[in-house]
């Protein structure tokens, strides 16, 4: 997922790249494959390490920060801080 651009949101921290979950598929090896609700976004796989510190869900947000740290917030947390950016 790293050379991806993701819509960006405005907030805490400053700008974040984000995607709206709508499906979160578990593997045997503790990772996982992410499906965003956006249009023209693909699933994409997440490490375990992502998924046991995180426990991404359905409905929440998968987040990119500027340092290109990845972490998830509930729909309530993520729609509390950020707003879609205007384009330019």
């Amino acid at each position: 997922m790293s050379n991806i651009e993701l819509p960006k949101y405005i907030g805490r921290p400053p700008q974040v790249g984000a995607l709206k979950i709508a499906k979160v598929e578990r593997h045997a090896d503790g990772c996982a494959t992410i499906t965003p609700v956006e249009n023209g976004y693909a699933p994409f796989r997440v490490y375990g390490n992502f998924v046991y510190t995180n426990r991404p869900k359905a409905g929440g947000y998968y987040v990119v920060n500027e340092d290109a740290f990845p972490f998830y917030l509930s729909a309530d947390e993520f729609e509390k801080y950020y707003s879609k950016r205007e384009t330019d």
